[in-house]
């Protein structure tokens, strides 16, 4: 549980509920989203993005063949 009056200002803008109420799984997209459209409405687009990026996905996907290659090979794979 969180309560806005408890946490860091930085902490402060994701929590959308009052104290005593849950945020969960659901809440991870909404908070995603909202970092996106509001790096968009800010318009700075020299700031650094706070939101997952193409860059970042695209280290994830070579992750992710990388660990299938080496179980298909049965061996370790260079990232």
């Amino acid at each position: 549980m969180r309560d806005p009056g408890l946490v860091s200002a930085a902490a402060r803008g994701f929590i959308s509920y009052s104290g005593g109420h849950n945020e969960g799984y659901d809440d991870s997209f909404k908070q995603c989203f909202k970092a996106f459209y509001d790096y968009i409405a800010n318009g700075d687009f020299s700031a650094p993005a706070t939101f997952p990026t193409f860059a970042e996905g695209h280290k994830e996907i070579v992750l992710c063949e990388a660990i299938l290659r080496s179980h298909k090979e049965e061996r370790w794979v260079k990232v």
